[in-house]
């Protein structure tokens, strides 16, 4: 088992590992139950949150091992990046890499808590209109996302639920990103905007706003650059449904 722990956390460096051989049985609460599993710990005063990965299928053990950085890696060295740029995101703390028989398994990524909350409390997903969504949190929205673009960062999951934030006294909003380790750092062009803005979400009405006020930002017409958002969006929809109907047919 490989840790890397940040210089200024290197006094927890026993803790971490007993939390990592121990990830279920150790108290902690669990904030995400899924393919990836994340849980918040408490230790001498501090809170951190441990990202446990999926465990690597055999394909993904040699790609981890021989070609490619770990998810656990990324999201560590990608953290300090992200601040580098001036770009908040809770701060790395450690990650670890599990092998067996010298190929990579599974990854954690350790990081400070961020008790901030998402922003899907006002951009919920199931709301049908303009009306029912706050409108200066989606322009916020649309405004993070131009300057990442812009700054060359292109955020792999650019879902609502990885935008945390907190107001000002102004009123004004600032974003804290998390689940940053699919992110490339590149200036995107035109197409790869749209391919980009379609993860935000699937809510029609929030979408069109969002990339609206995008285009407002930065001076593009509207009309056939949403065009090419929803047509990203339709195809991964259809994608995903047919991958779901595969699966359930092989269920029954």
């Amino acid at each position: 088992m490989k840790i890397i722990v940040a210089p200024d956390y290197v006094e927890f460096s026993g803790w971490f590992h007993d939390i990592i051989q121990n990830f279920y049985e150790k108290e902690g609460e669990v904030l995400w139950n899924g393919r990836n599993v994340i849980k918040r710990f408490e230790i001498d005063g501090k809170s951190f949150v441990v990202k446990k990965y999926k465990r690597a299928n055999l394909v993904q053990r040699v790609v981890y091992t021989l070609f490619k950085k770990s998810k656990a890696r990324r999201a560590f060295e990608f953290a300090e990046e992200y601040r580098r740029l001036g770009i908040d995101t809770p701060r790395q703390v450690a990650y670890v890499e599990q092998k067996e028989a010298g190929f990579f398994t599974i990854g954690y990524f350790i990081a400070e808590n961020c008790a901030k909350p998402g922003i899907l409390e006002l951009l919920p997903r199931d709301s049908d209109g303009e009306d029912e969504f706050d409108n200066d949190a989606a322009r916020a929205i649309a405004a993070e996302i131009c300057k990442l673009h812009r700054m060359g960062v292109v955020h792999g999951d650019l879902n609502l639920s990885n935008f945390l934030y907190e107001r000002d006294e102004k009123g004004e909003f600032h974003f804290t990103l998390i689940d940053i380790n699919r992110t490339k750092f590149y200036t995107p062009n035109r197409k790869q905007c749209a391919v980009n803005l379609a993860r935000v979400t699937h809510n029609r009405e929030q979408l069109e706003f969002i990339v609206r006020e995008y285009c407002a930002i930065r001076k593009w017409e509207f009309e056939p650059f949403y065009a090419e958002v929803y047509a990203t969006l339709r195809h991964r929809e259809r994608q995903k449904s047919f991958k779901r109907f595969i699966r359930n047919g092989f269920k029954h």
